[in-house]
C-alpha cells in the first residue's frame, strides 16, 4: 500500500469520525431538550414541598423539592 493510499484511508476515517461526532452531538442536544421538557412538565404538575438545598452553596439560597427533586432556580 502506498503512502498516498494510506492518506486516503486516514482522510476517509477522519471524515467518518467527524460525521459520527456530529451525530453524537445532535443526539446529546436532543436528549437535553427532552430532559428539559420532562422537568418542566414535572415542575408544573408537582405540589412542591421545598427544602433548602444544602448541596449548593452560593450567593442565593436555593431550594429543592422533596417530592420531585427539582430546584426552584
Amino acid at each position: 500500500m502506498t503512502t498516498e493510499q494510506q492518506e486516503e484511508i486516514n482522510q476517509s476515517q477522519l471524515q467518518d469520525l467527524r460525521k459520527e461526532l456530529t451525530a453524537a452531538k445532535k443526539k446529546v442536544l436532543s436528549l437535553q431538550q427532552k430532559i428539559k421538557e420532562a422537568e418542566e412538565h414535572i415542575y408544573t404538575k408537582c405540589e412542591h414541598k421545598w427544602e433548602i438545598d444544602r448541596t449548593n452553596v452560593g450567593e442565593h439560597t436555593e431550594y429543592i423539592c422533596l417530592k420531585c427533586n427539582l430546584s426552584n432556580k
